[in-house]
């Protein structure tokens, strides 16, 4: 069971190794009407619903994968199935993506999300890393160079490919990811600046 809770014109699909695809059932979630219509020709054969992912009538603990190139900003989702200390998430949307797909995981469930290097280096997102360390096991992060979108969406900038596995029931995750460190870094112009790292990428 495999859930693309911002599938596009389904991209992840097409690139899935087939003899994953052909022994999974892939719901797609795309909320633009054209995008998910011509998503939904191209994959027949997966489960595609025209909507946002807070309008999905789907079980939370329900996915043995989630995986998608999620939006970010910092803009407000509106979400009736988060309060309590879940609301303060719904500010943030790439933050949102992450606790929602937590929330569709199964326990023991990957969750691999595509998403801005704001998520794991920016100090105003430790409570979303903090959460995410009390839900799951943090596998791994892989950072793309800035360029790696340029030719097919014409943009740079720098992005992470973040790997969970669902686990609420561990408190002994892995918390590297939590806290950033202050490295110097030469900027483009020579100039030597002192930038904020995750401290998962200045151990490895």
């Amino acid at each position: 069971r495999v859930l693309e809770p911002s599938a596009g014109i389904g991209n992840f699909i097409s690139y899935m190794p087939k003899h994953i695809q052909k022994n999974s059932s892939v719901t797609a979630v795309e909320l633009d009407n054209l995008t998910g219509n011509i998503l939904r020709l191209i994959h027949d054969e997966a489960d595609t619903r025209i909507s946002g992912i807070q309008d999905v009538a789907m079980p939370d603990n329900s996915q043995d994968l989630v995986i998608s190139n999620i939006p970010f900003g910092n803009y407000r989702i509106y979400d009736k199935a988060f309060k309590g200390e879940k609301e303060k998430f719904l500010n943030r949307i790439h933050n949102y993506f992450f606790i929602k797909a937590l929330d569709k995981a199964r326990e023991g469930g990957i969750v691999a999300l595509v998403t801005s290097k704001g998520v794991l280096d920016s100090p105003g997102n430790q409570d979303v890393r903090e959460y995410i360390n009390s839900h799951a096991n943090f596998l791994g992060a892989v950072r793309l160079p800035n360029t790696t979108f340029k030719n097919v969406a014409n943009t740079e900038v720098v992005t992470d490919i973040i790997f969970l596995q669902k686990n609420t029931q561990s408190k002994t995750n892995n918390e590297d990811f939590i806290s950033i460190e202050k490295v110097e870094a030469v900027h483009k112009d020579g100039e030597i600046q002192e930038v904020g790292i995750n401290n998962y990428f200045s151990k490895h």
